[in-house]
């Protein structure tokens, strides 16, 4: 069964990995780095630049 972090989609094997995934990726500063292409924010620039490098291809 996969488990999905409600705000980006991404899937995990199980609700920790989404959990921890949420901490990391959606905290209060989730809007510091944003997409160039669909204006999203994420907490990390490495958080952002994956989902660019998704959105891109």
């Amino acid at each position: 069964m996969a488990y999905i972090c409600n705000i980006c989609n991404e899937n995990y094997r199980n609700l920790v990995g989404v959990i921890e995934h949420q901490k990391m990726e959606h905290t209060k500063e989730e809007t510091k780095y944003k997409c160039d292409k669909c204006k999203r924010g994420f907490a990390t620039k490495e958080a952002r630049n994956k989902h660019r490098n998704n959105v891109t291809n």
